[in-house]
């Protein structure tokens, strides 16, 4: 169960979207220890429930929308991995929760989360997905630019300022 500041982060994220489609870049920026991934977890987990029930249910459907988790680090992946694990958990409907780092490519999953570092290597990259991402403690405007598709970027500071010249 999420916080209620979690679930109003996620209600005006939601309400952003029925209000401005073509804006397909947010972020949802909050301090370090509020628990950013648990919040990634459940949007991830609510978008797959939302493709289950477009489709009653079934197992496995053609042309399914997917949800990719990029982090910044391989820890961040194993971090994230156990939460959302957690949370998909709390479904009704089977959701998988796949891996792409090293050996594992598991590509299939309605949930797929990779370090930023995998999918830069062109090979390793999933087409065909919805992107969440969590932007992390010292990104970069360089990496919220990199988000494609539709996206969700979560972190203590997204985008560092430029300070404004005084006077």
């Amino acid at each position: 169960k999420l916080f209620d500041f979690q679930e109003q982060a996620l209600a005006a994220e939601a309400e952003h979207r029925r209000e401005h489609p073509d804006e397909t870049r947010l972020a949802i920026v909050l301090p370090t220890g509020t628990g950013k991934g648990n919040i990634l977890a459940e949007r991830a987990r609510r978008f797959a429930d939302d493709e289950h029930e477009r489709e009653d249910g079934a197992d496995t459907y053609a042309g399914r929308q997917r949800v990719l988790v990029i982090v910044h680090t391989n820890e961040l992946v194993e971090q994230l991995e156990a939460t959302i694990r957690f949370v998909a958990g709390m479904s009704e409907w089977p959701i998988t929760v796949g891996v792409v780092k090293a050996d594992r490519d598991q590509v299939d999953a309605d949930i797929i989360i990779g370090s930023r570092q995998t999918f830069e290597d062109p090979a390793r990259r999933a087409p065909s997905v919805r992107r969440l991402r969590d932007l992390g403690r010292g990104a970069s405007n360089g990496a919220a630019a990199r988000l494609s598709y539709w996206g969700l970027g979560c972190g203590a500071a997204p985008a560092r300022q430029v300070p404004r010249p005084r006077g």
